[in-house]
């Protein structure tokens, strides 16, 4: 098991974890999942190794030359009833050959936890919403 990123706050965990997940390449999938579990503890370490484990879609993907490149618009924890929660929205472009050729570039919005570990944090809920 490779040893756990960890970043000194919420905030900072957040957009780490964000880019990693927005960035990748179909060659390097599996690696790319292991190291994006790294960066995250509980259920959203857990998905990430089950999707490094089972890449089911990734000679597929790897055929048609996918990559996925992304940005942060904007990171906002919840307050009220949200308390706890992250709000980010980023901009994605996922391009390739075949069903990938052409997609156009869109925002995307996930809803996000951290955990605090001693005086680090890190990911503990990654729930991509569109």
């Amino acid at each position: 098991m490779s040893r756990m990123a960890v970043e000194p706050s919420p905030r900072a965990a957040i957009r780490r974890y964000a880019l990693a997940y927005t960035n990748w390449d179909a060659r390097t999938l599996p690696a790319h999942e292991r190291a994006l579990a790294s960066l995250a503890v509980g259920p959203a370490r857990l998905a990430d190794e089950q999707t490094a484990a089972s890449q089911s879609r990734a000679k597929e993907l790897a055929a048609d030359h996918v990559r996925a490149r992304g940005a942060i618009l904007a990171i906002a924890v919840g307050t009220g009833q949200a308390h706890g929660q992250w709000v980010i929205v980023t901009a994605e472009q996922t391009t390739g050959t075949g069903p990938y050729a052409g997609l156009p570039a869109s925002p995307h919005l996930t809803l996000a936890r951290t955990v605090q570990l001693g005086s680090y944090w890190a990911v503990s809920e990654w729930n991509p919403q569109t």
